[in-house]
């Protein structure tokens, strides 16, 4: 029998990959040998947690502790680090007060404070994430942005708690020059901004870009292009913009800033102060520059977003998103059309959702269901809102033997119904419903490779692999793994923690 400590090192690390760090720290206690392969593997992504309750023990006060101690060398190990979770609600009352001053509290300085002196032991680090509910400080920014090999940067710049109880400082990013990834969510002051701009003008290898602003700072994305000054356009891969009020068309063109050549995945979310005819400046813009990614997410359709579509093929993602906009609802029957017309032969995941729950726009009918299925057999992922009265006709699915993901959304027939089991044409719950003609299907051996299935914004189901039942997995929509529907780019974060 093979002993642990005898297995080549990248097979023991696949070994302790799937233990949890407290299996871990057992493990290495055990010899000499294991706690020098093992201590590389628990240290190399730390998390603090905030725990946003006062409890005792405290175990973010005795990482902190622990990890500071002038003895305590192990971070060396570390390639990544994650701050999430929420502050401690004792404090709240406290801390919106001195929010009110425009002042961070001095607990959360305390808190970056000691995360920079963890961080300064950090020589290898290369991939940081600010996902709390309470504001990092610029001395943190600054000292990261002097780690050499620190390639991925995402931070939570605010929250839907400000500025009650926490007041987020304004920082500057314009320090950092080796980036790859540079993931920003929830933006709400234009000098952020700003300082991105500057950013894009002095790194060299950033291929993947995620700026989501805050909603309700009513935030224009003009800001980020008055400090861009560059010479050529920026070679990414992934550009994700959302939750700006607008995106200052005609004025800016994205591709003067961002390479064409090399987009791969492009996620447009046009804001609510958008105006119809910057809707459709932006994708007259992209067919003109040739713009032509493997992957689409958008929330609106427009004609020339229709025209843009139908200019090339190769998509293998488009997604729909949700929307609260008060633009015109779009052709979405010659959307679907050519969608499934040019496309067909490459669409892997396709999402196509209404705007609300109660909206009866964008739904799939038996026809344009039909299209789909026929025109896109290899599809793996297929998210649509359908109505109640259409419920029987999901059947059509089981045309689909690639299929391994799927979300489904009920929208009540009558907008006004004040819950999504009402509306319905026989008083029987939808969910329950489709639950029905999806076990029928399966349990006849149909879309044999179906494991998720989600409906509204919850339930999410898996489906059994023996006895093809569906079983509730979670309440709610989680981030799963190695899916596009349900991936969360906000919570990527969590394939390092968990």
């Amino acid at each position: 029998m093979i002993l642990l400590q005898e297995l080549p090192f990248d097979v023991a690390e696949r070994v302790y990959s799937k233990l949890a760090p407290s299996d871990l720290a057992r493990v290495a206690g055990v010899s000499r040998t294991l706690h020098a392969s093992v201590v590389p593997v628990l240290y190399r992504n730390v998390h603090f947690q905030l725990p946003a309750i006062i409890k005792d023990p405290d175990r973010l006060l005795h990482q902190l502790e622990t990890f500071t101690d002038p003895g305590f060398d192990l971070l060396k190990h570390t390639l990544s680090v994650t701050v999430s979770g929420a502050w401690y609600h004792k404090y709240d009352e406290l801390d919106a007060t001195i929010g009110q001053g425009q002042l961070v509290p001095p607990a959360i300085k305390m808190l970056n404070t000691l995360i920079v002196l963890c961080i300064i032991k950090m020589p290898h680090l290369k991939k940081f994430c600010w996902d709390a509910f309470v504001p990092p400080d610029q001395r943190l920014l600054s000292k990261l942005a002097w780690i050499p090999r620190l390639d991925t940067l995402q931070i939570r710049l605010s929250s839907n708690h400000t500025p009650t109880p926490y007041f987020y400082p304004s920082l500057k990013l314009h320090d950092f020059r080796s980036l790859r990834c540079l993931n920003l969510f929830q933006v709400n002051k234009s000098p952020v901004l700003q300082s991105i701009g500057v950013v894009f003008n002095r790194v060299q290898h950033l291929v993947d870009v995620a700026l989501w602003a805050d909603v309700d700072a009513r935030l224009p994305l003009g800001p980020l292009f008055k400090e861009i000054d560059r010479s050529e356009p920026l070679p990414l891969q992934t550009l994700d913009l959302r939750g700006f009020a607008t995106f200052g068309y005609p004025e800016i063109s994205l591709w003067s800033t961002f390479s064409p050549i090399t987009l791969v995945n492009l996620t447009i979310e046009v804001g609510h102060m958008s105006r119809p005819e910057e809707v459709d400046d932006i994708w007259q813009d992209a067919l003109a520059a040739n713009v032509r990614p493997s992957s689409l997410a958008i929330n609106h359709i427009t004609p020339s977003l229709i025209r843009y579509l139908a200019s090339f093929q190769g998509l293998r993602t488009l997604h729909l998103m949700p929307h609260e906009l008060a633009l015109p609802i779009g052709p979405f029957v010659d959307f679907i059309k050519t969608v499934v017309t040019a496309h067909d032969g490459s669409l892997h995941v396709l999402g196509i959702f209404p705007p609300d729950i109660n909206s009866q726009a964008y739904l799939l009918d038996a026809q344009l269901l039909t299209w789909v299925v026929q025109r896109c057999p290899r599809l793996t992922e297929f998210g649509f809102g359908v109505a109640p009265d259409q419920i029987d006709r999901v059947s059509l699915l089981f045309g689909l033997f690639q299929l391994r993901v799927l979300h489904i959304q009920v929208v009540a027939q009558n907008p006004t119904a004040g819950t999504k089991s009402e509306g319905n044409v026989d008083g029987a719950d939808p969910v329950a419903r489709l639950c029905d003609v999806l076990v029928g299907g399966i349990k006849k051996g149909l879309c044999p490779e179906l494991t998720y299935v989600a409906f509204d914004e919850g339930p999410l189901c898996y489906v059994g692999s023996a006895s093809r039942e569906l079983h509730v997995m979670s309440e709610y929509i989680p981030r799963i793994r190695n899916t596009t529907l349900f991936g969360q780019r906000m919570l990527q974060w969590m394939d390092d923690v968990f």
